[in-house]
């Protein structure tokens, strides 16, 4: 290797694994300064040019930045061995000790290094043998085993999954993966239950409880009812708060596609909540009940009010389900306390409706779901979920829950526990999914949320 001054116009910088360049401008003010204290590195070809092998970053800056016409190089001569796996080694060396790669660029380069050292040098089989192995390639880059392994599954996902590289870092990559591997499951069980349903080759009791899960308008549905025919209400309606912004946490751990929850906007909030609470009040008996969650912050009143105008009879004590001592939840810690609970409005449509655990204390304490178990941003546990119904009716095959908007099915899986027929509606489909893998997953009728 030798070190000279050649003309940028004579560099072929060539496909690089690194994509974006950051602070040009800073760093060619650090050059005006200090000068470049790092050669760029290349290596001699044809007709006087040189393949750029190191400082792609230092030769855009110095070219579109500082207007320099020539820069002094570290030079490999054309018959230096430096062949392409060589040249990618040193490119990630660059990079490593240097301004960091997205953590895509680092996982893809990685995974080039290991196809090329492969294609070279043949695949290490097992037991004694020549070859390279992943597990060789970690050590040569100074890289432990298990986090080779797991950056090389995120390169092959990231050419499926191409939506994985919006992940802030590798961790939230691997949780995201995680979760759409369980998706997949879900879709796949869903595909062999409704084939199942299809040829009735499903207990028909399953059968039954699949189906009462339907994708569609709560408003459509509802349309179909006859005045007076539904015991117990539970509507958890979209909130109208940002709830892609509050449930932030949530998603960085369990990645719940919050793109997918049909959230409505602020301003239609309050007129859909009157044409919501109308219909409700039409559909259900003179003695049911309606359970209505919410988010306080603003909508207390508004939810009140157009509760108590449809018709119903309501006070603003509204149900409490205290998640039971575990972390709450604030995008700003520093001027407010973590809410660690949710409220509930219950309302009855007239003075026969009979609370039947009476003297029951508007606290309910139960523990949330497993993140790792959410499938939905507002999952609600089937144990409460239960009680909930038992507090408001007797639980007997003749009555009938509604849940409009369906989310996860929990309250049609807490109806089912308890002998109670139930149906629910939704506009998304993997959460219908989800439903249908809790069926046939767990046994009929003892349908839980939390794992023993």
């Amino acid at each position: 290797m030798r070190t000279e001054s050649i003309k940028v116009s004579q560099i072929v910088v060539g496909d690089r694994f690194r994509k974006e360049y950051k602070n040009l401008k800073d760093f060619a003010e650090s050059i005006k300064k200090f000068g470049l204290i790092h050669n760029i590195v290349v290596r001699e070809a044809d007709e006087g040019m040189y393949n750029l092998l190191a400082g792609g970053r230092r030769l855009k800056t110095i070219t579109e930045e500082l207007g320099w016409e020539s820069v002094t190089a570290n030079i490999y001569g054309k018959d230096e061995e430096i062949n392409e796996v060589k040249g990618r080694e040193i490119e990630l060396e660059e990079n490593l000790q240097r301004e960091n790669l997205t953590w895509p660029e680092e996982c893809q380069l990685k995974a080039e290094i290991v196809r090329l050292k492969q294609e070279i040098y043949g695949k290490k089989s097992r037991g004694p043998s020549s070859g390279i192995s992943t597990a060789d390639v970690a050590a040569m880059l100074g890289e432990s085993r298990q986090n080779m392994s797991l950056d090389l599954q995120l390169a092959d996902a990231l050419n499926l999954i191409p939506d994985l590289a919006n992940a802030k870092n590798k961790a939230e990559a691997r949780r995201m993966l995680l979760t759409i591997g369980k998706q997949l499951v879900r879709e796949d069980a869903a595909k062999e239950i409704d084939s199942m349903i299809a040829v009735t080759g499903i207990d028909i009791m399953k059968k039954q409880l699949a189906e009462s899960y339907i994708v569609g308008d709560a408003f459509e549905n509802m349309k179909t009812l006859p005045d007076r025919c539904i015991d117990f209400l539970d509507v958890d309606t979209p909130y109208g708060i940002d709830l892609k912004g509050v449930k932030k946490l949530d998603n960085r751990v369990a990645n719940i596609n919050l793109t997918e929850y049909n959230e409505i906007d602020a301003t239609e909030f309050p007129e859909f909540l009157d044409k919501l609470f109308k219909e409700c009040f039409r559909i259900l008996k003179d003695d049911g009940w309606m359970l209505v969650w919410f988010g306080p912050e603003p909508w207390f009143e508004t939810v009140y009010t157009a509760i108590v105008n449809a018709g119903f009879l309501c006070k603003r004590i509204p149900i409490i389900w205290n998640k039971l001592g575990q972390p709450g939840q604030t995008n700003s810690p520093s001027i407010y306390l973590a809410n660690n609970y949710e409220f509930a409005f219950y309302a009855r449509k007239s003075d026969l409706s009979k609370i039947q655990k009476s003297g029951r204390s508007n606290v309910f304490s139960y523990k949330k779901v497993d993140l790792s178990e959410k499938v939905h941003p507002t999952t609600k546990p089937i144990e409460l979920m239960m009680e909930l119904i038992e507090v408001f009716m007797i639980p007997s095959p003749s009555k009938i829950v509604l849940v409009p908007f369906a989310g996860s099915g929990n309250t049609i899986l807490a109806a089912s526990n308890l002998g109670v027929s139930a149906s629910g509606t939704d506009l998304n489909s993997s959460y219908r999914d989800a439903f249908l893998y809790n069926i046939m997953n767990q046994e009929f009728r003892k349908y839980k949320s939390y794992k023993e």
